[in-house]
């Protein structure tokens, strides 16, 4: 359940992308993330994290990743 935060008593749930210093300069990793920037909105993240926090075999980061995944290809 959502509950109402009327006087905003929690920040945003703004997602950031964020790479290791040994990581920022891999072009494929970067060009991988690409497509993601922009394309998660508040109530996709809601629902992945809900399912990555249940204990079934379905919540698994794999699973996760490739509902959100297919959930933003339908934007």
């Amino acid at each position: 359940m959502v509950l109402a935060d009327p006087k905003v008593a929690i920040p945003p749930y703004d997602a950031v992308v964020l790479l290791a210093p040994k990581r920022a300069d891999d072009q494929v990793l970067r060009a991988a993330l690409q497509p993601l920037l922009g394309k998660i909105d508040i109530t996709q993240m809601r629902e992945a994290n809900l399912r990555a926090g249940d204990n079934d075999k379905n919540s698994s980061p794999d699973t996760v990743a490739h509902w959100l995944w297919d959930a933003i290809g339908k934007k």
